[in-house]
């Protein structure tokens, strides 16, 4: 299925090694529901999500979405260059708005086979293939309760109930479905 994102007004900062990292850490840490932690080798940041951890190396952008889920995110520098623009300096964040853009989606209903298979074949179609050692099969999606997706930022588990998108480069994320109503509009 398609859908165009919505213009939606997000907070952003990119991460480079010139951030004060004290202070950004102390923002991120501001969400008490998702724990951030530095990765002192790599100059890696992490934030555990609920399907998974994120990670953000230097040169990517972080997103705080006050329109949706008032989470921050992570997102690769050129998927943000290509689908973000700057409206204004906002304190230590800058505003930017979405561009408006097409992207495909497949909806994962629920745990019985059909869907299981649908969104197993949309990530397949989509070029990625399903790692074996990850096991992703109708049954073992069956008991584990989600199937697990490459992202950019790491592995993160999709679950029943919400969808799957297929970004501007191919890249795959999950997406919570009020969340994605809020940010796109099915065509």
């Amino acid at each position: 299925m398609k859908a165009i994102k919505k213009p939606i007004e997000v907070l952003a900062k990119r991460y480079t090694k010139d951030s004060d990292l004290d202070s950004l850490l102390n923002l991120l840490r501001t969400n008490k529901s998702e724990p951030v932690r530095f990765e002192e080798s790599t100059g890696d940041l992490f934030i555990q999500k609920d399907r998974g951890e994120i990670r953000l190396t230097l040169g990517n952008w972080i997103i705080f979405e006050e329109n949706t889920d008032r989470c921050f995110w992570f997102i690769d520098h050129e998927i943000f260059l290509e689908t973000y623009s700057f409206l204004a300096e906002e304190g230590e964040f800058s505003r930017f708005v979405k561009a408006v853009y097409e992207i495909d989606f497949v909806d994962f209903t629920n745990l019985e086979t059909d869907s299981i298979k649908e969104v197993l074949n949309f990530i397949e179609d989509s070029g990625f293939n399903l790692d074996a050692d990850k096991k992703q099969t109708p049954s073992t999606v069956k008991e584990q309760g989600f199937i697990i997706i490459e992202t950019l930022e790491g592995d993160e588990k999709l679950f029943p109930g919400e969808v799957l998108v297929k970004g501007i480069r191919g890249e795959l994320y999950p997406v919570k479905k009020e969340n994605f109503d809020l940010v796109y509009k099915v065509i």
